[in-house]
């Protein structure tokens, strides 16, 4: 039976053994890493979320998806809300590898809370190794906040949308969106949380939420998770998932939500 210790990268080099997760996974078909980073620091990133895993004897197909991280909601102050963060670019490539080939791998680590407008980009996933050239995926746009408008209105994320290289197959971050409806109950509001390309269809959706006001950002991506399937997994955890723009009503500010961590899969036989 594995340990805890057994579960954990080796503390000297970080590397992760091909056999763990014995209980877990499809014994010699998939691996998956999940970052549980918090914070898009770049002086401490690659000593928190670089891995690296080693082919082992007699498995020569290999295929890499990533996902980049999403990108985090903007904070809100008075009067605001607006659409949140877009999600992670998705790529995939598939080699024929060689026993003892490395490959080096960082995941894109959560962002942190934002409390301006717009929010921070969401980070990069990447895998480098022979046969993979360029393979990355960038992390979703920023979040951004708006004084409500005084009629019905709608917006999507805006900036530039993330991009993947370098893969055999390459998905673009989605939009999240905003849609204000009615000025008198906030509960017709409606708040669409993009999540990316790979994990539940071929190019990645948005998952509808209503929009309550004041302190439920929090409580409103958690719902969006949980429509997606994946609320069981630690903090929400949909990978490239973008964090939700903070909504307030008057008189308090509110900060964004972070876009979620990246994820590296590796499947191979």
């Amino acid at each position: 039976m594995a340990t805890l210790r057994s579960l954990l990268a080796n503390p000297v080099d970080n590397s992760v053994s091909p056999s763990l997760f014995p209980n877990f996974l499809p014994e010699g078909e998939a691996w998956v890493w999940q970052a549980t980073c918090w914070t898009c620091h770049m002086t401490d990133y690659q000593e928190t979320c670089c891995m690296k895993w080693t082919v082992e004897n007699g498995k020569t197909d290999v295929t890499f998806e990533i996902w980049g991280g999403g990108g985090n909601g903007a904070g809100s102050c008075c009067c605001m809300s607006g659409p949140g963060g877009g999600s992670g670019a998705y790529a995939k490539k598939r080699i024929t590898a060689t026993a003892g080939d490395r490959y080096d791998m960082q995941l894109a680590q959560a962002t942190c809370c934002s409390n301006t407008s717009p929010g921070c980009r969401g980070c990069i996933t990447w895998v480098t190794g022979n046969g993979l050239s360029n393979f990355c995926a960038e992390g979703g746009a920023s979040g951004t906040s708006v004084c409500f408008p005084s009629c019905c209105f709608s917006m999507c994320t805006c900036g530039t949308q993330a991009v993947a290289y370098g893969g055999d197959v390459m998905k673009e971050g989605v939009r999240s969106c905003w849609w204000f409806i009615c000025c008198d109950n906030q509960c017709w509001n409606k708040r669409f949380q993009a999540y990316p390309a790979g994990l539940v269809n071929e190019n990645g959706g948005t998952a509808l939420s209503g929009q309550r006001g004041n302190n439920y950002v929090d409580f409103e991506s958690c719902s969006v998770a949980s429509y997606i399937g994946f609320a069981q997994m630690q903090n929400q955890y949909v990978p490239g998932l973008g964090g939700g723009t903070g909504m307030t009503s008057g008189g308090c500010c509110t900060q964004g939500v972070p876009g979620r961590p990246g994820l590296v899969k590796i499947t191979y036989k």
